[in-house]
């Protein structure tokens, strides 16, 4: 997947929500690793 495929007014949206999943993964990454 690549975010040239994209349109410019997407592309913005698509890292954000990158961005989000990220994060949500690092979350659940350090609250397994604290069980």
């Amino acid at each position: 997947m690549y975010l040239l495929d994209y349109d410019t007014d997407i592309q913005p949206q698509i890292l954000s929500e990158v961005e989000a999943f990220e994060r949500f993964v690092n979350l659940n990454a350090i609250a397994l690793g604290l069980l």
